[in-house]
Parts: structure tokens; sequence; C-alpha cells
């Protein structure tokens, strides 16, 4: 069963990020809610504008402090109004 799904085509985005389907827990954390954002976070999925424009509930995808795609990297990392949280 495993070998049929890291040999297909689908999931291929999450496979990126982890190579082999397995059963072992990535990470445990107490609250749901934490595990639920670490997932989509991981994933990109979380409710960034670029994702909520990917499948169109946002204008254009931009961070509304920088004008710059909001992915991951930009929200964690680059984005100035994060060091104002």
């Amino acid at each position: 069963m495993a070998e049929n799904l890291d040999n297909g085509n689908t999931g291929c985005h999450y496979r990126s990020i982890v190579k082999s389907v397995s059963t072992k827990v990535k990470y445990l954390q107490m609250s749901r809610h934490q595990e639920v954002v670490i997932t989509r976070l991981r994933l990109g999925k979380y409710q960034s504008n670029a994702y909520l424009h990917q499948i169109g509930k946002h204008a254009n995808g931009l961070c509304v402090t920088c004008n710059k795609p909001e992915i991951v990297s930009h929200f964690l990392i680059e984005c100035p109004k994060m060091w104002y949280v």
C-alpha cells in the first residue's frame, strides 16, 4: 500500500515535504488548534491572502502591508507587520 502512495501522482506537493508515507506522528501538541495551524503552515494551506487568491476568495493574493505575495516565508520571516504582533 505505501509503495503505491510513494510512486503515485496524487499528493505530489505533500511528497515534496515528506518523502515517504508512514504512520509515525510528525509532532504532538497539546492543543488541536496548534496541530491544525502547524499542519497548515507545513503544507502552505493556511488562511493567507495567497492561498485565498488560489481558491478564488481574495482579489490579488498580496500582503496588505508589503504588497508582495503572502506566502509562508513572507508571512513568518519577511513581513514587517509580524514584528508588531
